[in-house]
């Protein structure tokens, strides 16, 4: 087809790419550093032994808080090893059995009261007002001497506040002296783009159906958090999460038809016949391995076996 030259108008690239210079931890497995994971298996897949890897490989030692939203954590022995090697890098650790705990509060009669409440959604406001998630579970981590745990801190002593490393932030009360200040960021040395957080949900079933955590699904990055879903069934997500995963990896086992819902919301770019086909190679028995998986990569439009081997279509 032949085109004729109007003016001389390119389009620039303004403000930069807001892309992380560093390249992430564990970037043989995942290229983007805070992207959506689903692992779509059926039981004894193999699925927790994966998991361990991406955890191990993503990780960083001693500092990503790592989330367990697992119902059967303590009931899978499969879990020992991750939970292990989490405690013995001194990483933050926490563990739910479920998305909803319970507090106890006064009535308007000053009677103690239970109350329902999601554990997601409290998570979210922390961060969003900068209070530092405290872990539940204890770890080989050091103790600090002195200092404060938040980020965000109230205050009418900055001479306190700057001896462990907080700079103003803003006045809230200048009648008391009080004001806001924020924990001055350090730099990091490390030459990865690291995690806070890696939140790990599996098994849930349609806990993982629930508004708040697909507001998560679209939200997570602004916290520097990577999601690892598992779960046997694809409709435990609701549609509007699974259209946020970055990444899929699905294990043999998948009626025709189950894949051919999940071909349609992976949007992928060979036709329906041919990604059958596909999924058939890259989760076949092997002489070393009776666990293959298809690795599916929305982003860069590849499709692996496992992830060291990348299908060339």
């Amino acid at each position: 087809m032949n085109t004729k030259k109007l003016n001389n108008f390119k389009v620039e690239v303004f403000g930069g790419n807001d892309r992380p210079q560093k390249p992430p931890r564990g970037k043989e497995l995942f290229d983007l550093p805070f992207g959506q994971i689903f692992m779509a298996s059926r039981k004894k897949s193999g699925k927790t032994t994966v998991i361990e890897n991406i955890l191990r490989n993503v990780m960083q030692p001693g500092k990503t808080h790592v989330h367990f939203f697992v119902p059967t954590i303590k009931k899978d022995k499969s879990y020992r090893s991750i939970l292990k090697h989490v405690k013995d890098k001194g990483n933050p650790m926490s563990i739910h059995l479920d998305l909803f705990g319970k507090e106890v509060v006064k009535d308007s009669r000053g009677r103690n009261k239970v109350i329902k409440y999601n554990i997601l959604e409290k998570m979210i406001k922390d961060m969003e007002n900068g209070i530092e998630l405290e872990p539940n579970m204890k770890t080989k981590e050091k103790k600090q001497k002195g200092g404060f745990k938040k980020s965000v801190i109230y205050s009418n002593n900055p001479l306190e506040c700057k001896m462990f490393g907080y700079v103003f932030k803003e006045n809230s009360n200048e009648q008391e002296g009080r004001a806001f200040f924020e924990k001055k960021p350090k730099k990091s040395n490390s030459k990865y783009e690291e995690l806070d957080h890696l939140f790990i949900f599996d098994d849930c079933g349609k806990l993982l159906k629930n508004a708040i955590f697909g507001n998560f699904c679209r939200t997570n990055r602004h916290f520097r958090c990577k999601n690892l879903i598992s779960s046997q069934h694809w409709n435990d997500v609701d549609l509007g999460s699974r259209m946020q995963l970055d990444y899929c990896l699905l294990f043999k086992g998948h009626r025709k038809a189950k894949l051919e819902q999940i071909y349609e919301n992976l949007d992928c770019s060979v036709d329906f016949d041919d990604f059958l086909e596909l999924y058939k190679f890259a989760t076949a028995d092997t002489e070393n391995n009776t666990h293959n998986f298809m690795y599916v990569d929305r982003g860069n439009s590849q499709i692996r076996k496992n992830f060291d081997e990348l299908i060339e279509i």
